[in-house]
């Protein structure tokens, strides 16, 4: 079986000449070209590390001159061997190669490197002793070998090394700001303060005492950024898909929830209800995914169905929203108890997640966590009232709390703190909201009761 496999993975799942077309193309048209390729990708070592070389020149060179370097990385006994490998470089026809079909002949490359890795995660799972055998053990193999991640190692590499690409990263970032800026909440204070609101690769928690809006917040995370575009994906471990879509229908309507809740609604109401619905669905491009899994998952399950969803629908999710993490489990402890162990291990899975979905693009990741008893009484919030608090607050960059007084209840405000921000300013004074739960909006500014269409 182990002859059979390797086989396979050698003749079937590699093609040298796409290696080096792929290799010539970069070295003499288009050393900056802009693709998901990695040094893995390349089966032979001399590929390897022509690869690694060109990433760091960045220019057009010369066949003589790709030697001269590569002569100062390798032994003297190899230079026959990869003076072979360049002439074949070089030799290559690019006669028919455009920026276009580079980008298909490296996607096909990419599909070779996923199979390879799939059939080798498949051997060695035919390995494990069966004696031995963990379902979660063979599901973590097989996950690898299907997106060829690492739960144990993200990233490496030496600062200095790394600072030329990083510098052309952030000067790409700057020529491109609506690609990298952040999502705002559409509260506008938080969003400033953030620098931009909800970040690439950053997890954040929302606490308040039950029944406050930890959910309610969430949604309006959700819904203001497929409002201006972005794609979302929604998960639930507490509410029924239907409940949260009417909750959404109360926020974009500005109908009563009760009234959904009831079937209650006016004719007037079905009429308005039904004008929105369309007019979204004729001219939204972009998805708000609803996910609801049972009590008891772990973030592996949300990274699959998230990656299952951006192959469905073709494009990638901007932000993931887990209602909420106090009812997840760690991935390798699939529907266990929660003690305070297992929520600290899945405070790092979001983090993880967040950090490097899409192989390293990472993500913005909101959730929310329950308070402890203290925090019910406690005039402001601190880490320390969170359900769990050490387990959580360490891993979190981001925790934000709502609070409302009686005297606040009074005035029809909410106040949100700041509770930890580990990359923006420490801001002392509360940000005052002016929710109106009724129609599920999580506000700064104030909509009256008068005018509940307004600004819609």
């Amino acid at each position: 079986m182990d002859e059979k496999i390797d086989e396979l993975i050698e003749n079937k799942f590699r093609d040298i000449k796409l290696e080096i077309k792929i290799l010539a193309y970069l070295l003499r048209r288009n050393p900056y070209l802009k693709v998901d390729l990695q040094k893995s990708f390349f089966t032979i070592e001399p590929y390897k590390k022509i690869f690694d070389l060109i990433q760091k020149k960045k220019s057009i060179l010369p066949k003589g001159i790709l030697y001269k370097h590569i002569k100062k990385e390798i032994e003297e006994d190899d230079c026959d061997v990869y003076k072979t490998y360049i002439k074949k470089i070089y030799n290559e026809s690019l006669l028919h190669v455009n920026k276009d079909s580079i980008n298909e002949i490296i996607a096909d490359l990419k599909d070779l490197n996923e199979l390879r890795n799939i059939f080798q995660k498949m051997r060695e799972v035919l390995e494990i002793d069966m004696n031995k055998l963990n379902i979660n053990i063979v599901k973590k193999k097989l996950k690898e070998g299907l997106y060829n991640t690492s739960t144990s190692k993200r990233d490496q590499g030496s600062y200095l090394e790394g600072a030329e690409k990083r510098i052309e990263f952030t000067k790409y970032r700057k020529e491109n700001p609506k690609k990298y800026a952040g999502i705002p909440t559409g509260i506008k204070e938080f969003d400033m303060i953030a620098q931009g609101g909800l970040m690439k690769g950053e997890f954040g928690i929302i606490i308040a005492e039950t029944g406050k809006g930890k959910s309610i917040a969430l949604i309006n995370f959700a819904a203001n950024a497929w409002k201006i575009g972005k794609n979302v994906l929604f998960v639930s471990l507490e509410m029924p898909k239907l409940q949260i879509e009417y909750r959404l229908d109360s926020r974009i309507t500005r109908i009563d929830h009760g009234k959904f809740r009831s079937a209650n609604l006016e004719d007037n109401e079905f009429k308005l209800w039904k004008n929105k619905l369309q007019k979204l669905k004729d001219k939204k491009q972009n998805f708000l995914e609803i996910l609801c899994l049972s009590k008891g998952c772990c973030m592996q399950d949300v990274e699959e169905e998230a990656m299952k969803t951006q192959e469905t629908r073709k494009q990638k999710i901007d932000l993931i929203v887990v209602d909420y993490i106090n009812l997840m489990s760690a991935n390798q402890e699939r529907g266990s108890k929660r003690g305070w162990e297992s929520q600290a291990e899945v405070g790092w899975n979001f983090k993880e997640l967040s950090l490097g979905f899409n192989d390293g693009e990472g993500i913005p990741l909101w959730t929310a966590n329950q308070i402890t008893d203290e925090g019910a009484k406690a005039k402001k919030i601190g880490t320390r009232h969170l359900k769990y608090a050490r387990a959580i607050s360490e891993v979190a960059p981001i925790i934000v709390a709502l609070t409302q007084s009686v005297d606040d209840q009074l005035q029809d405000i909410m106040k949100m703190w700041i509770v930890k921000a580990r990359d923006f300013e420490d801001v002392k004074k509360p940000i005052v909201l002016h929710p109106r739960f009724d129609v599920m909006l999580l506000n700064q500014q104030q909509i009256t009761k008068t005018n509940p269409y307004k600004n819609v």
